[in-house]
């Protein structure tokens, strides 16, 4: 899990300088983990996200019965770090599909269409 915090802040400070390819590469890879250490929680501890309200006796009976919370929370927090990189794959997917489509939009054109076009609506045109 620190190597997907790690990473998770690597990319999104550096999302820019890199290509949307790269990006949605490093994405799925860190949905994967994400996703994995969830699960990886999930099955080393005794805990569910209710079962922290139990009753003491059956409660102190588990292993760190004051992390609880923590546990829950570290498990909860990876669960939706996941699907947020799954969210932004599916808007990064979408977005590249729809730059796509549009064949006349404002990146395709030349340097000197676009400086005519900044010209037209500097004069009212």
């Amino acid at each position: 899990m620190l190597f997907s915090i790690l990473a998770t802040l690597v990319v999104s400070f550096t999302h820019y300088l890199n290509g949307m390819k790269l990006t949605a590469a490093a994405l799925s890879v860190l949905a994967f983990t994400w996703a994995a250490g969830a699960e990886l929680v999930s099955h080393t501890s005794p805990f569910r996200g209710s079962s922290c309200k139990l009753d003491t006796s059956i409660l102190f009976a588990r292993p760190f019965p004051s992390e609880c919370g923590r546990i829950v929370g570290i498990e909860a927090f990876a669960r939706a770090e996941s699907g947020l990189m799954v969210l932004i794959l599916m808007l990064m997917a979408s977005d590249a599909v729809s730059f796509k489509l549009s064949s006349d939009c404002f990146y395709s054109k030349s340097p000197a269409e676009i400086e005519a076009l900044e010209k037209a609506r500097l004069r009212g045109v």
